[in-house]
């Protein structure tokens, strides 16, 4: 059930006084919050003036992934998740060492999830764009603990399409998991006479060539599945997996 007031309002309403006091609460403040008619928001200006009037003397907010400081008091934070579980999350894998003496507090992030999430996008129209987006990848640390979600525009021929496919093949692993950003994606096979210069076809494979080169062309509705059979056909006339 969801709640229909601002809990942490109530609680902090009821609140002893006593200057080492912590309230810990769930939700959105509204000033980060979208949705702007929850009655559930807790209302920073309301939480602010709690702890700046010693009714508490901390307030730990969870709801919000990335580690946030909330407002200028210096004392009402987000820890954010100790682990990270999405791609927008801003500052996440985090916990948080709280000191409270008197009237101050001090906050240290300390780090402790080595899970990553990262997105990538890349404009590939050429052999060395494709390279430059290996180099990229490559740079990437400890693969083993990253998931990566990658998004590519742009026009390839053949034999750069090829050689994609290859250091995608390679990446997916080593990293956690390598993932296609369906959604901001459009990238476009199209032979070139290099291409068809050395493939050399003839007979039924001309004719496919032909055929998947017509079909691939931008606005078709089978585009991608006629670029991703170019792809193979060239793998396959080439010899290579």
């Amino acid at each position: 059930m969801r709640p229909l007031e601002d809990l942490v309002a109530k609680a902090t309403a009821a609140a002893p006084g006593d200057r080492r006091s912590v309230l810990v609460g769930h939700g959105i403040v509204d000033a980060l919050s979208p949705d702007k008619f929850d009655p559930a928001l807790i209302v920073q200006t309301s939480v602010e003036a709690a702890v700046r009037s010693g009714a508490v003397a901390y307030i730990a907010l969870g709801d919000r992934h990335s580690t946030t400081d909330v407002g200028d008091t210096g004392k009402i934070w987000y820890s954010g998740t100790p682990v990270v579980t999405d791609y927008n999350e801003v500052d996440p894998n985090n916990v948080l060492v709280v000191t409270l003496d008197d009237d101050t507090s001090t906050v240290v992030t300390r780090e402790v999830g080595t899970w990553r999430f990262l997105l990538r996008s890349f404009d590939l129209n050429s052999i060395d764009d494709v390279e430059a987006m290996a180099q990229e990848l490559e740079a990437i640390a400890d693969k083993t603990n990253a998931v990566v979600k990658i998004s590519c525009v742009g026009t390839l021929n053949l034999a750069s399409k090829a050689r994609l496919d290859e250091h995608l093949a390679l990446f997916a692993d080593r990293f956690a998991a390598l993932e296609t950003w369906e959604r901001h994606s459009d990238l476009v096979v199209m032979p070139d006479d290099a291409d068809l210069s050395e493939l050399g076809l003839s007979g039924y494979g001309a004719a496919a060539l032909e055929e998947l080169t017509e079909e691939a062309r931008p606005g078709n509705p089978g585009a991608d599945v006629a670029g991703d059979a170019l792809a193979l056909l060239y793998r396959l006339a080439k010899g290579v997996r």
